[in-house]
Order: structure tokens, then C-alpha cells, then sequence
């Protein structure tokens, strides 16, 4: 058996907490830079200590093992997070809205969120599940998955999950090249992220520099989102590698890195201050850094002090132990040092599980299936009924469900929705409830949400066969032999009318109505139609209330936006999309309110994207404002 005595375990969780707030901190004015910096130890340093979120939620993490145990799931971390955590910021805000349609994990992690599910967000949290399990790769990498697939996918998942298994293995390793290779077993090695930790390894041993190995991890794997995982975590062993284990050194190489600077430095300080310990963190570090942490959320934590945070970690890693899921001894153990989480409860005996056959989503006119997995674990069989609870926007071919589960056993049922053909506007949020009971003993329920697809009336597509921008109303090649490249393009002007701009004839204007079911809508999906053309998309949606908003436009090609008849919003750009290409203010009337895009594609892709937020106190930062799930789509037809 591993053995450690509490003073090491402890200087080493400190030294890893430490280090998280040092990188975090220096990191954090930069982020984003996707330059090649020159900082260096007299100017990285800023003067006031920001605010992380790479720490903030992992001190929630750890409030919510204090709370429900060492056997959480994701939705206790979901939980905790709608209760205590207001960030909306990029893919969290994905996940939040996801979760409050009812879309749970992992489901909420990929779900919608095509830009951002293999950002940074959740390799950056990857410490605690380490710090919890000494010497146990395997589990902090489960923990790991628990957390990252509330808001991400494969790549980033397996980011937080190499760096949780090589934090658990640094209390009994300091070499950087084990710890890596601990890392890299615990993730699929044909992952993306995988081959980028392996790419720089053979730089380094090949004696490439680290400005050009650099380089090299941007030619090979770089993205132009700075918080894009792959690149970063390549970043962040970059730093560990080249900074050859001195600290200074190694937080240097993080921050002038560049990109998401914040999260490669918090990282690769994290791990070599674990390596090393708190007390051979250089004293210059130490005194720049203080003794406290910030946050930008409020948990009542006993204290501020880093220190007070490691011991509540390591009370914690005690509890895993004297569970029975951390097979180490620690030695040595203050008297006031005692396990701080309730005793893992046992395995419920009954639960339900829900696995969509398909996306989170359903559209009217639509139907979309679940698959029910009902789980008896108890020594006698039981007899009961599922109950399913609908809103009043979906209908099941049942209510009820007779059901005899037997003991130690599983039953597999598949439940058929469709959406209601008589309704007038289908809201976003549907969420099912399902209860299984005997009538008098509730086993166990759980209730599961369906994204309603928005609706809107597509009409188009329009092309000219020749450049109107150039010759107007006039067509050069009239009756005679097209040159040039009008033998093989078609021709778009996004200030041309294709249709009445006014609108006024809108109804009987010929189109197809189309459900899309995420905020990127699947056009190239719908028109088999190659080259360049045109779509007008009609969207009438219906606001609770009149309300103060952020049209969030993500575009590839120019557009034009009107609200309720007024021109709001324009574009002429051709640009790579991303949802916050354009964040336009915008006024919702209580009620119907009519959107209009009219969008081209200048080659053969349309990518477009229209989402909805506000409703936080930050109406200066559309990014700070959380995505609305109260709308419904109006249905025309």
C-alpha cells in the first residue's frame, strides 16, 4: 500500500493550490493574446489579485463533496452549480441552458454547444479530483468525467482527465515524464489531445526550442478560439517540459505562450507546485501572491487562506480513504485533522436512467424516443408502475407503464413522444417527469427534458446569373454566351431584394417551414442546392414579457436582420463563423415579436446562428447574460 504522511500530503496540496492561484493570477490580464509574449518576473505580476473561474468552481466542487459525499454524479455538480455559480461565460453558458431545459449531463455538455465543447473550460478543473485521490489515476479520472461532461466533450473531457489522474500520481512521483505518461494512459491515445502531449515530448527530447515547439503545436493543432483546449493543454505541458522544473521558469513560458493564459499558467503552476510542495515555491512567488484567494461567487467558505483551503482538501482526500475508494495510508495525522465528508452512501437500490435515441430536441410535426432503464439492485424482485408526467406541449402513447423489475436486474423500455398538433406556439423548455411506484412506495424518479426545435419559414433559394453589384437590373448575358465566371458561379448581393423588403405580402409568399433544433441552424442540411444563393428566414417568436435582450448573430457571410419590420442588424462580411460574431441590443415586446434574416453564401457553406440572452445585471457584456429558455416558436402552419 502507498503511504504518505499528512505533513507531505498537505505540503503538496498546497503547493498545488498555490501554484493554481499564482498562474491563474498572472495569467489573467492576458488572456486571450494570441501573441508571443515577453514578460518576465518584474512585470508579469499585476497589482490586484483577480478573480479565477479555473479555481472558483473547483472550490465549489469541493463544497458539494462536503455536502453529498464521495459518491457524487454530474447532476449534483449541476445542481450546485445553478444554486451557487451565475457564469454564463462561453460554453458554461451552453451548459446552463441546457440544464434548465432539463437537459442533464452528459447530454448538457455537447449538446448545442458546437464552438466552445472543446474549450478550456473543464481541463482547467482537474486539481481537486487529483488532490482527492492520492495515488488513485483511475477515480480521479471517473470524478474528472463527472465534472467535464456538465459542459464539453471527448477532447476537453480527456484533457481534465489527464491532468486529474497526473495530479493524483504527483504525491508519489516528481519525475514530469511519468507523471505524463500516468496521464496519457488514462485517455484514449488517438485522441487529438493525446497527440499533441505526445508532440511535444518528441520536440522536447529532440531539442527543439520552446518558442518553435510553439510554433509548431499552433501549425499542427492550432485554432484561432485562444480557449481552445487542444493547443493549450499542449501549452500547458510545454511549460512543465521546457521549464525544467524551475517555477519561475515554467509560469514565464505559460503566460507568454499566449492564448488562454490564465488556464496554461494556473495549470503548470498547480502541478509544479505540487511537484515541489508550498514550502520550495519561491519566496518572490510567495510574497507577490499572498495568502488568500479570490472568488466571484460567494460559498462562506470558513476563510480566504489557501492553506485553509488545502487542509479542507486533504480532509477531504481522508474521507475518500476511510471509504475505502483511496487504498493509501496517510501517516502521521494531526489530532484535529479528521475526514470532513458525510460517509459515502451506499448505491441507491432502485434509480432510473435516461438515454435519448437521438438528440435532446423535438420539433412539431416530430416525433423523438428515449430509451428507460429502470434498475432494481435490491435481493427481491418488485412490481410497480412508471408513471410519466408530459407538459402539455408533448403526448406519449402511454401514462403509465405496468413493470416487474427482478432482483439484481434491469428492464430497457422505449418511450415515444410527439409534440402536440394543435398547438399555437411551442415553447422551448418540455420537460418529462417519470416516477416509478407501487402506489405506495416511490422507488425511485427522475425527469428529463426536450429542446423545442425552433420553427421558421424559409424562403429561397435566390441566385443571379450574373453580378447585379456590376451590371444592375441589366443582364450583360441576355440570349447570348456567358463568360468568364459566370460560366461556373452563381452570383449574390445581399443589397438586392429578392422578395418584397417590406414584407407586406410575407404570408402568401411562397417557402418552407423548417424546424432547427439548435442555434446553429442546419441549413446545408435542408437545400441539396450548390454555389452561391440566398435565404429569407421568418421567425416569429413569442417573449413572457417585454424585455431588454442580446440578439447573439454567429455568421459566415453577410446578413440583414429586421426586428418587428425595422432593420436592426447588418453585415457584409465574409468572416469564419462563431456564435458571438455580432451581439446586437434589441427590444422583445410581451408577445409575438417577428424576426427576418435574409443571409447569402458566397461559396458552397451557409453557417448561421441566432440565439437570445440577457436577464443578468452585466447588459454592458453580452457574454456575462445567460441564454433565455421561456421563448416559444410560434407555429404558422
Amino acid at each position: 500500500m502507498l503511504s504518505i504522511s499528512y505533513a507531505d500530503y498537505f505540503n503538496k496540496v498546497h503547493g498545488g493550490w498555490i501554484g493554481k492561484c499564482i498562474g491563474g493570477t498572472i495569467g489573467a490580464a492576458m488572456e486571450g493574446n494570441r501573441e508571443l509574449m515577453t514578460f518576465t518576473l518584474d512585470n508579469v505580476f499585476p497589482a490586484e489579485i483577480p478573480p479565477n473561474d479555473d479555481l472558483d468552481l473547483q472550490i465549489l466542487w469541493l463544497q458539494v463533496l462536503e455536502q453529498k459525499g464521495a459518491r457524487l454524479e454530474s447532476r449534483d455538480l449541476a445542481d450546485a452549480w445553478l444554486e451557487y455559480c451565475w457564469y454564463p461565460f462561453n460554453e458554461y453558458g451552453y451548459f446552463v441552458k441546457n440544464y434548465r431545459l432539463g437537459i442533464a449531463p452528459p447530454y448538457s455538455g455537447h449538446f448545442n454547444n458546437e464552438f466552445f465543447k472543446n474549450s478550456m473550460g473543464c481541463p482547467i478543473r482537474s486539481e481537486i479530483w487529483g488532490f482527492v485521490c492520492p495515488g488513485n489515476p483511475q477515480l480521479a479520472a471517473e470524478y474528472a468525467y463527472k465534472d467535464g461532461v456538465l459542459d464539453h466533450d471527448t477532447e476537453s473531457v480527456y484533457g481534465e482527465q489527464f491532468f486529474a489522474a497526473l495530479e493524483a500520481e504527483a504525491f508519489f512521483e516528481t519525475d514530469i515524464f511519468e507523471l505524463i505518461a500516468k496521464g496519457l494512459a488514462l485517455i484514449p491515445a488517438d485522441s487529438i489531445v493525446a497527440q499533441c502531449i505526445q508532440f511535444v515530448i518528441d520536440r522536447f527530447n529532440a531539442g527543439v526550442t520552446w518558442m518553435d515547439t510553439r510554433r509548431e503545436i499552433l501549425v499542427n493543432y492550432g485554432s484561432p478560439d485562444a480557449s481552445h483546449c487542444v493547443e493549450n493543454v499542449g501549452f500547458t505541458v510545454l511549460a512543465l517540459l521546457f521549464g525544467r522544473g524551475d517555477f519561475t521558469d515554467t509560469m514565464l513560458i505559460a503566460v507568454n505562450s499566449g492564448y488562454d493564459t490564465d488556464c496554461t499558467a494556473a495549470t503548470s503552476g498547480a502541478i509544479l507546485g505540487q511537484i515541489l510542495g508550498g514550502d520550495s515555491i519561491p519566496q518572490v512567488w510567495l510574497d507577490k501572491m499572498g495568502a488568500e484567494y479570490v472568488m466571484w461567487f460567494d460559498l462562506h467558505r470558513r476563510s480566504m487562506l489557501i492553506s485553509d483551503l488545502a487542509e479542507d482538501t486533504c480532509k477531504a482526500g481522508l474521507s475518500l480513504i476511510r471509504d475505502g475508494l483511496v487504498a493509501v495510508k496517510i501517516t502521521e495525522i494531526p489530532q484535529h485533522i479528521e475526514p470532513s465528508l458525510p460517509v459515502a452512501p451506499a448505491i441507491p437500490l432502485y434509480s432510473l436512467e435516461v438515454i435519448y435515441l437521438g438528440n435532446p430536441s423535438i420539433g412539431f410535426g416530430e416525433t423523438a424516443d428515449v430509451e428507460v432503464v429502470v434498475f432494481n439492485r435490491s435481493s427481491v424482485g418488485v412490481a410497480g408502475v412508471l408513471s410519466i408526467g408530459l407538459p402539455e406541449s408533448l403526448l406519449c402513447e402511454s401514462s403509465s407503464i405496468p413493470l416487474t423489475v427482478e432482483s439484481g436486474g434491469e428492464l430497457k423500455l422505449q418511450l415515444h413522444f410527439s409534440v402536440h398538433e394543435k398547438l399555437i406556439a411551442f415553447p422551448q423548455k418540455n420537460v418529462v417527469s417519470l416516477s416509478w411506484n407501487d402506489g405506495e412506495t416511490l422507488f425511485s424518479e427522475r425527469s428529463f427534458g426536450f429542446s423545442g426545435a425552433v420553427r421558421m419559414k424559409v424562403i429561397g433559394p435566390f441566385w443571379d446569373s450574373y453580378d447585379t453589384q456590376i451590371h444592375g437590373e441589366v443582364n450583360p448575358y441576355l440570349n447570348g454566351k456567358p463568360a468568364g465566371r459566370a460560366w461556373f458561379n452563381n452570383f449574390i448581393n445581399i443589397d438586392k431584394a429578392y422578395i418584397d423588403e417590406n414584407f407586406a405580402d410575407l404570408e402568401q409568399t411562397a417557402g418552407t417551414y423548417v424546424n432547427f433544433h439548435t442555434d446553429k441552424l442546419a441549413l446545408n442540411e435542408i437545400f441539396s442546392h450548390r454555389g452561391q444563393s440566398c435565404l429569407y428566414l421568418v421567425h416569429n417568436i413569442i417573449s413572457p414579457v417585454a424585455r431588454d435582450a442580446y440578439a447573439v448573430i454567429g455568421n459566415n457571410d453577410a446578413y440583414k436582420f429586421w426586428l418587428n419590420g425595422q432593420l436592426t442588424s447588418e453585415a457584409k462580411e465574409h468572416t469564419m463563423w462563431m456564435p458571438y460574431n455580432n451581439d446586437v441590443p434589441i427590444k422583445l415586446k410581451r408577445g409575438r415579436n417577428q424576426f427576418i434574416f435574409k443571409i447569402v453564401r458566397s461559396d458552397n457553406n451557409f453557417e448561421f446562428s441566432i440565439g437570445l440572452r440577457g436577464d443578468l445585471p452585466f447588459m454592458q457584456e453580452p457574454n456575462f447574460t445567460h441564454w433565455y429558455v421561456d421563448l416559444a416558436s410560434s407555429i404558422d402552419n
